[in-house]
């Protein structure tokens, strides 16, 4: 998620007030989207580890394509959502 439009105004603000609060927000922001990079990684990771070995494990196991094609949706669904509510969240703590 890119910086919600009210960071960008206050960045505007902050950078034209006098030193170190303008370096200050920098940090800050550099923080915050290291957080957003590793929230993705985390996501990256998560959904690596379902397509290797969960979902092919179930498949050994006799779990059929149908079933694992309809979980595959809500699993996306469900942590799609949860991963761009983190996103979001960073932002705002």
């Amino acid at each position: 998620m890119p910086q919600p439009i009210s960071t960008q105004n206050l960045t505007a603000r902050i950078d034209r007030l006098p030193p170190p609060l303008p370096a200050a927000w920098a940090a800050r922001l550099r923080m915050h989207t290291g957080i957003e990079n590793i929230i993705g990684r985390i996501q990256q990771r998560h959904y690596r580890f379902r397509d290797t070995v969960a979902w092919p494990s179930l498949r050994r196991i006799g779990v059929g394509d149908q079933l694992l094609d309809a979980a595959r949706v809500r699993h996306g669904r469900i942590f799609d959502r949860v991963y761009d509510a983190a996103r979001t969240a960073h932002w705002y703590v």
